[in-house]
């Protein structure tokens, strides 16, 4: 089984970096997250512009040794999915990263559900309606270019959709060959799910993709495995039992402001050996 981490930046000469890095750390994939922010460059370049940029990024990835497993799409904080021409924006982004996530040579685009109203639901059946039109019509763009979006549960307890069973569901009801899942632990954490019992739903599905993480239960704090409240070693159990041969990519967010050099290192070690582990089943 593989590791993986977020790699950020998107000018190829940051992206060559971050790389070389993550290698020598000793990961073997990489969650591109250049799509995340729609303000960037990479929004409002021509197309020209964007496919060399991607295609310089790609190559710099796998001349670094790795591969890349997947890429997070556009999202934004606070939601606004609301009116008919929020969506057709956000339509609109996540069909350019979808042109991105291909350029790349990755199959799988991780997004979040669309929130029409935000962290809490004041109508169920809106929700669920505006989302399975949404993805249906996105999941046509995907297959166009060979891509696989993965839908991922939420950390957000007062949101339908936000469950890994629940997204599932939702996924079902979508009913398109394009549309993954993307298994989130630490959301699990926040909405109450088992990971390893949410792991083996997930297993299920054709398309599956992992963000690793940690956290209290009370927030979603992405801490480093065994730094929260998750059971780590049932989980890396699990991966075994059900065959999961993707990669355990980890989402976490390291404060490293303040460290020596020599501390911070550290500290990236400790998380990768915390991925090995989960990986290797040695926990």
């Amino acid at each position: 089984m593989k590791t993986g981490i977020i790699i950020n930046g998107f000018e190829p000469e940051e992206v060559r970096k971050n790389a070389a890095h993550i290698a020598s750390l000793g990961y073997d994939t990489v969650d591109m997250q250049a799509f995340i922010d729609t303000e960037t460059g990479l929004f409002s370049c021509s197309d020209g512009e964007y496919e060399r940029i991607l295609r310089e990024d790609a190559r710099a990835i796998r001349e670094s040794g790795l591969e890349i497993s997947q890429v997070h799409g556009p999202w934004r904080y606070p939601p606004r999915d609301a009116s008919p021409e929020d969506r057709a924006e956000r339509f609109g982004k996540m069909s350019r990263a979808i042109v991105g996530t291909s350029l790349l040579g990755c199959r799988y685009m991780v997004v979040h559900p669309l929130m029409p109203f935000g962290r809490e639901d004041n109508d169920e059946k809106t929700v669920w309606e505006v989302n399975v039109a949404f993805f249906r019509e996105l999941a046509k763009v995907a297959a166009k270019h060979g891509v696989v979006v993965c839908l991922e549960n939420m950390p957000f307890p007062g949101q339908s959709q936000a469950s890994a069973p629940n997204t599932l569901r939702l996924i079902h009801d979508i009913g398109a060959e394009g549309i993954g899942f993307c298994l989130d632990t630490g959301h699990c954490l926040r909405t109450g799910d088992e990971p390893s019992e949410a792991l083996r739903l997930a297993i299920k599905e054709k398309h599956l993709v992992l963000h690793v993480h940690d956290n209290d239960g009370t927030k979603d704090q992405h801490l480093i495995p065994g730094r929260g409240i998750a059971d780590w070693k049932t989980f890396a159990r699990t991966l075994r039992e059900v065959g999961f041969s993707g990669s355990v990519s980890i989402e976490t967010h390291l404060h490293l402001d303040g460290m020596s050099p020599e501390e911070a290192l550290a500290e990236e070690r400790e998380l990768y050996r915390a991925a090995r582990e989960i990986a290797e089943n040695e926990i």
